[in-house]
């Protein structure tokens, strides 16, 4: 464990040992077990932003070629291929 130090309101302070004390566990303990479960519900909430704009991108992108990465030198040198009529 790595020890640190941080700067609290005095009633956050106070808020903090008067439940430490109700509970029966140490300042450390609790801060640990809320801080805890305070990031575990951010990275939640941050999976679910991630999902809902994954579902508003599902579909988006062009229906045409789907299989580009296999057929790559078709897509560029083919007949039909973007790099047609370049001059090399």
């Amino acid at each position: 464990m790595i020890r640190t130090s941080i700067l609290l309101p005095e009633a956050l302070n106070q808020d903090l040992r008067i439940t430490a004390k109700q509970e029966e566990t140490s300042i450390t303990d609790l801060m640990r077990e809320l801080l805890d479960q305070a990031l575990a519900a951010r990275r939640k909430r941050q999976l679910i932003r991630t999902y809902e704009v994954l579902e508003r991108l599902n579909g988006a992108g062009s229906k045409g070629l789907t299989d580009v990465s296999q057929k790559v030198d078709e897509v560029l040198y083919g007949a039909k291929g973007a790099w047609k009529g370049m001059s090399e």
